[in-house]
């Protein structure tokens, strides 16, 4: 096996995830670390709470009256000190608006903006910018439960004037399912890692609109958000990085979104994604020209996820089966349990600091097997259509509620607990 083709190639995957995994050490490491002084200087660097602006947060809506409602009171237990929330009901024809009137009757933060036919996110988000009257804007998917902190997390890079836009720690909050724990896993241990270690290198690529935050300036001045890709937010978050503006990642910052529920929906979110990335690669390749971390480390990864990694991990998958008729087989399948093997050592180490739930470990030797070929069929059906100039639909997810139904039976359960108590 020593000069076998397969043999080299083994080694070096060996070699590619004895790497991965020293990375991912050094990061958590460094990350760890940087608590500590954190912690350390926190009381010298409290903020009081006249030093917090102003927030505005905008919740795109279309058709949402599943889980509006416990969006917004998600973000009325914040307690934030200076909060608008602006509900934009982009043309419903559901009772969105209805539900939204009749909190904003019992809460005067809360403000609804109404669209009389549907425009579309991105418009919807800048209708909302225009109508905020704060100094910093905060955006919430309507499906996003936020955490009791969130705001203040969030808001806290750009209080103490270490950014002008700040990305959230985004968490799948139904995880009923093994598609859902799949996408639990990835937004854990992919996204959250690189969104560490691009913030470490002023080289985020996407600022979340489920969850993030900009000063209102800052968003102005990049032009707010366009319709012109199906990949909103990734688009404003290069044009932030086109204008040089700061941006970081907070993982502190929790929010807790739906996670599609069925294969069908998947694919369709998954579709979207990929081909509207696709759209913002061809849109700001020209800023491979400077030189900087976004052109020397942000873009060229941001090009391989989307052109490159998804094909190469399907070939990662079926490559075995090219040999399965050699005696080579049985050693190539040593190779790739040592592959697999380094990468759940990987995925216990993220899922170890950041506290999330460790059942989910398990299900990594599945999702390896699984997750690459499903991936696959929306790459190609993107790829087609970007390669072809067709467009993709929005393809609006069909609600589970699960989220919401799951915050409102915890807010029920401690009315009780609180209720027993007198």
């Amino acid at each position: 096996m020593e000069n076998h083709p397969a043999s080299i190639f083994c080694l070096a995957l060996l070699t590619l995830f004895s790497a991965r995994l020293v990375c991912i050490s050094a990061l958590i490491a460094s990350i760890r670390a940087k608590l500590i002084v954190n912690r350390r200087t926190s009381k010298r660097r409290a903020v009081r709470d006249s030093a917090w602006p102003s927030v505005s947060v905008v919740v795109p809506a279309f058709n949402e009256e599943k889980v509006v409602a416990a969006t917004v009171h998600s973000l009325l237990k914040t307690h934030y000190p200076r909060l608008e929330i602006l509900v934009v009901d982009d043309g419903s024809s559901d009772r969105t608006s209805d539900i939204v009137d009749a909190i904003a009757a019992d809460h005067d933060c809360v403000r609804l903006v109404t669209l009389h036919q549907n425009v579309g996110k991105a418009r919807a988000l800048n209708a909302g910018v225009r109508a905020a009257r704060s100094e910093c804007i905060v955006t919430v998917d309507a499906d996003t439960v936020v955490a009791a902190d969130f705001l203040q997390k969030i808001m806290r890079p750009i209080v103490l004037g270490h950014a002008d836009a700040v990305a959230g720690n985004v968490k799948v909050g139904n995880r009923q399912c093994l598609k859902c724990v799949f996408q639990s896993i990835e937004y854990t241990c992919t996204l959250s890692t690189i969104k560490t270690f691009q913030s470490h290198c002023n080289a985020i690529t996407t600022l979340p609109g489920v969850g993030s935050a900009f000063k209102k300036s800052a968003l102005i001045s990049a032009g707010g958000f366009t319709p012109r890709t199906r990949a909103e937010d990734t688009d404003l978050s290069l044009e932030l990085a086109r204008s040089n503006l700061r941006r970081v990642y907070q993982p502190l910052a929790v929010v807790y979104t739906e996670a599609p529920i069925t294969w069908r929906s998947l694919f369709r979110q998954r579709v979207r994604w990929i081909y509207g990335n696709m759209q913002c690669t061809a849109l700001h390749l020209g800023q491979l020209r400077a030189r900087n971390a976004m052109s020397l480390l942000g873009l060229p990864l941001f090009i391989f996820d989307n052109f490159l990694a998804i094909p190469l991990k399907f070939l990662f998958v079926v490559f075995p089966l090219f040999f399965i008729r050699d005696a080579i087989f049985s050693r190539l399948l040593i190779f790739y349990g040592a592959c697999v093997a380094l990468d759940w050592i990987g995925v216990a180490l993220i899922y170890w600091h950041v506290k999330e739930r460790k059942i989910e470990i398990l299900h990594v030797p599945l999702k390896w097997c699984m997750w690459p070929i499903f991936m696959m069929a929306p790459y190609v059906v993107a790829l087609w259509h970007f390669v072809g100039r067709r467009g993709v639909g929005w393809n609006k997810l069909e609600r589970s509620a699960q989220v919401a139904r799951k915050v409102n039976s915890l807010t029920a359960r401690a009315t009780l607990d609180v209720d027993d108590n007198r």
